[in-house]
């Protein structure tokens, strides 16, 4: 988290919502973020959003290809 800078708070939140049990998605999504939203909808759930900075964004995008080798 601090490597990326998505904050404190925000990290507590989601954690104290996901139980044992429980199932969490995390989506980078750019632009069309109703769309994306859309395709949730009739499972349940919350959704959370969060907005990240262009360093950050890269930090991840990083990761991501790095994970995808």
């Amino acid at each position: 988290k601090d490597d990326y800078g998505i904050a404190e708070d925000f990290i507590y939140e989601v954690g104290a919502m996901v139980q044992p049990g429980d199932s969490a998605i995390f989506a980078l999504v750019e632009r069309i973020f109703d769309d994306a939203v859309k395709q949730f909808e009739g499972f349940g759930g919350k959704v959370l959003m969060t907005t990240l900075t262009p360093e950050q964004d890269a930090k991840i995008q990083k990761v991501l290809i790095r994970a995808g080798k």
